[in-house]
């Protein structure tokens, strides 16, 4: 696998988890009333 794909799966996969970690966020925030 060349560098370059590499470097594109990491940034898609931390991607996935800002989103992951945001969308909890607003679930707990949600359920918490605040």
């Amino acid at each position: 696998m060349p560098w370059w794909q590499a470097i594109l799966f990491l940034l898609g996969l931390a991607c996935l988890a800002v989103w992951g970690i945001v969308k909890l966020a607003r679930e707990v925030r949600k359920a918490l009333g605040v």
